[in-house]
């Protein structure tokens, strides 16, 4: 990918100016921000204008795969150079929250054919009814792009489906997770929304707390599994440290931990979690920091990940486990480069 930086974003869009005349045209947008979703192009990053040049991968599963009732329609979209034979479409089923069946349709047993400078093949899988499929595109062993495919009109997640009455098309979701920047309005608030809605579809029990103003001095959102641990939830639209967020949260934490402890439930974990409509790079000096406390960092590139944990079985305790994990995991690599430094 190559990415090359320009001058400020408002010197090219000057808001609100921008976004009334997207109000006004014949295909109207709400926001610059919503024009650039609709596009293709991503959420605009910070207050700066961006151009990237991004390569498509050699092979990648095809965009028209689908699952259907009962059969799963998938493909690989190659280039056309590339040999046929060393073309593999590998797949898990998964049907209420456990993996069903694993296998591979090789690059053989694909039905080929020509689209423009590329080829396609498709075959197809019998699946139970509202399975999620996992499908993974590789070429001579080695896997370049995984996608997942669930059947429209058939929910494997329950919370997912009610949660889609209230927003069909993802798009009021999507403009809570990426504000605009400068943040306007109640769009901390709005922020702080769809993460605890995110989190209830996902499986976990939630408490949100930090919108109203006789409670956001405690805490911003608090979740449980099904197993009783905690998630403590910060949310912030800018840095990780600003506000004095991160501390907050760490005392928070202790505060939750101490009061479980005084409960005689010492065995229920606790882990803090920080959210951040910001990118990775954006906030990767308080990343250190973060990982000294013991703290979760969830970044806008980690939201637009989670949101494709919706088409599954709702399961907070899996992915309270692969928090931790990845909270421990940035702590040994901490370790690890303090002492190379050293």
């Amino acid at each position: 990918m190559l990415s090359i930086g320009g001058g400020h974003v408002t010197d090219l869009l000057s808001q609100p100016e921008s976004d009334w005349l997207l109000k006004a045209a014949d295909f109207p947008y709400d926001t610059v921000q919503e024009l650039a979703i609709d596009y293709g192009l991503g959420t605009l990053r910070g207050d700066r204008a961006l151009l990237e040049v991004v390569a498509r991968t050699a092979i990648e599963v095809l965009a028209e795969s689908s699952v259907t009732g009962t059969r799963a329609n998938v493909g690989v979209w190659m280039a056309s150079s590339l040999d046929r034979a060393q073309a593999k479409l590998g797949f898990r089923i998964v049907h209420q929250g456990r993996v069903v069946h694993r296998g591979a349709i090789r690059g053989t047993d694909l039905t080929w054919s020509e689209r423009d400078l590329a080829v396609v093949g498709v075959g197809s899988i019998e699946v139970p009814a509202g399975s999620v499929v996992q499908c993974i595109a590789s070429y001579a062993g080695e896997a370049h792009h995984v996608q997942w495919r669930a059947d429209p009109t058939s929910f494997l997640n329950p919370r997912g489906a009610i949660l889609s009455l209230v927003d069909p098309s993802g798009s009021l979701t999507q403009t809570y997770l990426h504000p605009e920047m400068p943040p306007r309005g109640k769009a901390a608030d709005d922020f702080e929304a769809a993460i605890a809605w995110l989190l209830w579809a996902l499986g976990f029990s939630v408490a949100s707390f930090g919108t109203h103003a006789k409670t956001r001095d405690t805490f911003d959102v608090i979740a449980t599994t099904s197993h009783g641990d905690f998630l403590v939830v910060e949310c912030t639209l800018g840095l990780l440290r600003a506000e004095g967020k991160l501390s907050r949260l760490a005392a928070r934490t202790v505060n939750v931990r101490d009061s479980l402890a005084a409960s005689n439930m010492k065995h229920l974990r606790v882990l803090p979690v920080i959210v951040t409509a910001m990118t990775g790079e954006q906030v990767a000096a308080d990343a250190g920091p973060a990982a000294d406390l013991g703290v979760l960092v969830i970044t806008r590139e980690d939201l637009d990940e989670v949101q494709n944990e919706l088409v599954r079985f709702p399961d907070a305790d899996s992915l309270f486990e692969r928090g931790l994990r990845a909270v421990q995991d940035r702590q040994s690599a901490r370790k690890a480069q303090d002492g190379t430094d050293r």
